[in-house]
């Protein structure tokens, strides 16, 4: 059971006191008394270690750039994304999620941070890649 700031509620179910909790998981989101902040730190969390787990496809020199593409739409953003629909984004979680985009679209591009390119040109670039604008 879920409670709101300080407020103790005392539920029994069959006899037996619920317990009261800050946050819990739910159908793979995170469910919290603080908006939605935990569950985005946790699908970026998620998604961050499936991105350096298929490190070795973004590193590769066999695999076109067309299809890291498509395996990182196909698996990682399915996974930072979902139930993303149900998320009132602030301005600090977009700015996270922009963020662990663009170090995503770094890696695969083969783009450090010390080549000084600007994230709209890396934009621009895998989007005439693909045909599409992010």
């Amino acid at each position: 059971m879920l409670g709101k700031g300080g407020n103790k509620l005392q539920i029994q179910v069959y006899w037996q006191q619920l317990t009261q909790v800050d946050k819990f998981i739910y159908l793979g989101g995170s469910i919290s008394t603080d908006g939605t902040e935990e569950d985005v730190n946790r699908r970026v969390e998620l998604a961050r270690g499936n991105f350096q787990a298929m490190n070795k496809v973004w590193t590769s020199k066999d695999i076109s750039k067309a299809t890291k593409l498509q395996v990182y739409e196909t698996i990682i953003l399915s996974t930072l994304l979902y139930d993303s629909e149900t998320w009132t984004l602030k301005t600090t979680q977009r700015n996270r999620l922009k963020v662990f985009e663009m170090s995503c679209l770094r890696k695969i591009e083969g783009v450090t941070r010390r080549d000084h390119i600007r994230n709209i040109f890396d934009r621009l670039k895998l989007s005439q890649d693909r045909g599409l604008l992010f």
